[in-house]
């Protein structure tokens, strides 16, 4: 059986970078850059927890049906790609910056 893959491992550097971003002053819109990603890898970790449980569930003969279970895993690895996806962007960009400097 596969293992299941751990979101905290792999959303954890892109944790610790915002973490090190100093945020900017708050746009009148009421939320940052930063406030927006973080509030994304938690929802994303949220999602990929409640599909691990939902699997555990499901073979444990709990009530949750086959359908439930799949739906929670396939949110959770939607979500999972999408954070993926963005870090990759977010580390290109910074990437750029660092090139345009040197």
């Amino acid at each position: 059986m596969a293992m299941p893959i751990d979101p905290r491992n792999t959303i954890a550097p892109l944790r610790e970078a915002l973490t090190k971003i100093q945020s900017p002053a708050k746009a009148d819109s009421g939320g940052n850059f930063v406030d927006a990603l973080q509030g994304a890898v938690e929802s994303t970790v949220q999602r990929n927890v409640e599909a691990n449980q939902a699997a555990d569930k499901l073979a444990k003969g709990g009530e949750l049906d086959l359908h439930d279970t799949l739906l929670a895993m396939e949110k959770g690895d939607v979500s999972l790609k999408f954070m993926v996806s963005v870090r990759n962007k977010v580390l290109d960009a910074y990437r750029e910056i660092m090139r345009m400097g040197g």
